[in-house]
C-alpha cells in the first residue's frame, strides 16, 4: 500500500479515535483498539496511532492471529 494512503489512514485513525474518546472519557467509557485485518494489523502503523492519541482511556486489545499480512496458499 502506498505511503500517502498509509499517512492517510493514521490521520483519518487519529482523528476518529480521538474524537470518540473524547466523548467516551465523560462517560468513564474506555476505548479498546484491535488490530482486525488492513492496516490495523501492521503493528507499526497501529501503534503510530496510539501514539498519536495518546489518552489515558484508549488501549490495545492485540489479537496476535490478526498480525499476518499475507496469507499462504497451497
Amino acid at each position: 500500500m502506498a505511503a500517502t494512503n498509509q499517512e492517510e489512514w493514521i490521520e483519518n485513525s487519529v482523528d476518529g479515535l480521538t474524537k470518540l474518546a473524547t466523548y467516551a472519557k465523560d462517560k468513564n467509557i474506555n476505548i479498546l483498539v484491535e488490530n482486525h485485518g488492513g492496516l490495523s494489523s501492521n503493528g507499526e502503523l497501529h501503534a503510530q496511532v496510539m501514539e498519536k492519541v495518546n489518552m489515558d482511556n484508549v488501549g490495545t486489545l492485540p489479537d496476535f492471529g490478526n498480525f499476518c499480512m499475507t496469507e499462504k496458499t497451497g
